[in-house]
């Protein structure tokens, strides 16, 4: 059979890599809709509130584990049982998305070229950290802490961040156009336009880690990562940042009213790591 799985990571700082072991994935979509053609995977990385949707045939009788399979480990979130069958095996099922569900491409590929209408740097500010490390930033990571792929999958700082609360650390979203920070950044659109949104994670931040930034009431496409073009384009509201990455992303401003825009790491957003955009009608 061809088993269809709704994936929603509710943690509230953990990014998981789902797999099922053996298997192929195939993604159908991604946060706000469908993609034009599903992706072939292996795994599927989900940072706190992005959604997919994969479909998996079991074409061999057994027991296949669900998985949280990342760099440093595996965690079992729960078991299939596959009973045999004489059932042939069949093409994957038709889901072919009308086109007024997908981005519009055209209007997509030119403003991959194009440069960002806003900038925002990931960074940290934490003055007493700071201060011990004598008042430098960045190569202060303890070993392994980030992998290749640029996400902390795990937490190697325990006691250091049981030590630090709101009142002393600050996540910070920066304009480096005015310095300014998190809500004193406010931007304004008219609604049914575009924009260019560019997101640079600071490599020299205090602690350079992974965040998954969330707009509110608005959808977005990915258009480019590290300045190479993302095909195969679907709706989004949530993105993944790793570590010393630049994300490009198209904005479709057509829901009027005040929105958040800000990291969905439920500590980071707790100590400061919000900002806004607000939406005219005319």
């Amino acid at each position: 059979e061809w088993v269809r799985f709704l994936l929603v990571n509710v943690s509230n700082a953990r990014p998981m890599r789902f797999t099922i072991e053996g298997q192929i994935l195939y993604v159908r979509a991604l946060d706000g809709g469908f993609l034009p053609e599903p992706i072939e995977t292996d795994s599927v990385t989900l940072a706190p509130s992005e959604r997919a949707i994969v479909e998996v045939q079991f074409a061999q009788p057994g027991t296949y584990e669900l998985l949280n399979q990342t760099p440093i480990g595996k965690a079992i979130f729960g078991t299939i049982e596959v009973n045999p069958s004489a059932i042939a095996l069949s093409d994957q099922p038709e889901w072919a998305p009308e086109a007024t569900s997908l981005p519009p491409k055209e209007k997509l590929e030119m403003l991959k070229t194009v440069e960002p209408d806003w900038e925002y740097d990931i960074t940290l500010d934490w003055p007493a950290m700071e201060s011990m490390m004598g008042g430098g930033h960045g190569g202060h990571m303890m070993p392994g802490e980030i992998g290749s792929d640029g996400i902390e999958w795990d937490d190697t700082m325990a006691m250091m961040n049981a030590g630090a609360s709101s009142e002393d650390v600050t996540w910070i979203l920066r304009d480096p156009a005015t310095g300014n920070k998190n809500m004193d950044i406010m931007h304004t659109v008219t609604n049914g336009s575009w924009k260019v949104i560019r997101i640079k994670n600071l490599k020299e931040s205090l602690h350079p880690m992974q965040h998954p930034i969330h707009l509110h009431g608005q959808r977005f496409v990915l258009l480019n990562v590290d300045g190479k073009p993302v095909e195969n384009q679907g709706w989004k509201d949530t993105v993944l940042v790793p570590s010393a990455s630049t994300i490009d992303i198209a904005v479709e401003f057509s829901n009027p009213g005040e929105w958040m825009f800000h990291c969905h790491t439920a500590e980071h957003l707790e100590s400061g790591m919000m900002t806004s955009i607000q939406v005219n009608t005319a």
